[in-house]
């Protein structure tokens, strides 16, 4: 529809949106922390000690952590980076011609999409209480599994007690290392302790390097320090790990809600524009990606990928780096859609770099 569309390379680059992830996903992730922090420090250490000696499982059991969350500030991290990623993505941004006889531009200029957009707030309403319910769902579990644990292995109330609290917001492999390295400190097996717990241990006494002796015949209030101190550092990675994916997703949503608004205000030709995946092409691509690099399908079509089933499009997985671009019908090159051009460097493939 856009007969006098300048022809261009993707709307916009990988690095463009991967560069507002990078800049926000600090903001989330230290909000997400502080929230559990919060939250964590509600939750009394004599009590949980109590509930554990008095055998009140049920209650320990029936914890839910960030319930009363106030969702608002999340939102707005959300709003914040898919009202950026609109502005980047947007398709008629510099690229109409002042003299456009199928779409006059004041015409095309009068187009808006915000964040206001009812599809954007159904997006920020259920995506903030996903994640909120998700990780209070996975603190749960955590909880169980700790106190499983502390059972099992003899733990005191006490001993209990700090590692539930100091598990939650974790995820289960976390949890299992900081259960490892509480009871490496409770036995004196030091000599056992890994790089990442060495590391942690001398970051928490304000040393430079690990030093053995130092954490020799600790007193219990010190190993309680150490394991909440690497409790803390573990729920930074893990809150950076959840920001990432959350921006992840984000950014390409906005990108998609743009594109399909527009479509369906005839700003775009929706029967013949397409979205292509992108992918980073360097050492970390994964399986799962490497067959959908340079996959276009219509704009209301979705990608088909091996063992998962159908996606709108990236992120494909935790972790993913991919991202899409917006084709125009007079910017195809031969390629057939949704598949690989088998003509070219790399198949024809559109890789991000």
């Amino acid at each position: 529809m856009l007969a006098h569309l300048e022809k261009a390379p993707q709307i916009p680059s990988w690095k463009v949106l991967n560069g507002l992830v990078d800049k926000i996903v600090p903001k989330l992730a230290r909000a997400l922390q502080r929230a559990i922090n919060d939250w964590k420090e509600t939750l009394s250490l004599e009590e949980l000690e109590t509930q554990v000696r008095e055998r009140r499982f049920n209650e320990i059991r029936n914890i839910v952590p960030l319930e009363d969350l106030d969702r608002e500030k999340l939102e707005a991290i959300y709003e914040e980076i898919i009202a950026q990623s609109i502005d980047a993505v947007n398709p008629l941004k510099g690229r109409l011609k002042k003299a456009d006889p199928v779409i006059p531009t004041v015409a095309a200029n009068a187009f808006s999409f915000t964040t206001k957009n009812p599809t954007v707030q159904r997006y920020l309403l259920n995506q903030t209480a996903t994640l909120v319910t998700g990780i209070s769902a996975e603190s749960q579990v955590v909880i169980q599994e700790a106190l499983n644990d502390a059972i099992r292995m003899g733990l005191s109330p006490a001993q209990t007690a700090l590692r539930i609290k100091a598990s939650i917001g974790l995820a289960p492999n976390q949890v299992d290392a900081l259960m490892n390295f509480q009871m490496k400190l409770q036995s004196g097996q030091l000599s056992a302790l890994t790089d990442v717990q060495r590391s942690s241990i001398a970051s928490n006494l304000g040393r430079r390097s690990f030093n053995i002796e130092s954490v020799r015949n600790l007193e219990q209030p010190q190993i309680d320090r150490l394991v909440t101190g690497y409790a803390e550092q573990q729920l930074a990675t893990r809150s950076k790990t959840i920001a990432l994916n959350e921006m992840q997703g984000a950014v390409n949503f906005g990108q998609r809600a743009l594109w399909n608004a527009a479509a369906d205000e005839g700003v775009i030709d929706g029967t013949t524009s397409m979205k292509e995946w992108i992918v980073v092409d360097d050492d970390k691509l994964c399986k799962i990606c490497a067959p959908l690099a340079g996959a276009r399908v219509l704009l209301e079509e979705t990608f088909e990928i091996a063992g998962l089933g159908s996606v709108e499009g990236p992120p494909a997985h935790v972790n993913c780096r991919c991202s899409s671009g917006l084709i125009f019908e007079e910017q195809l090159d031969g390629r057939r859609r949704g598949g690989l051009n088998l003509e070219g460097p790399l198949g024809g493939l559109r890789r991000g770099r």
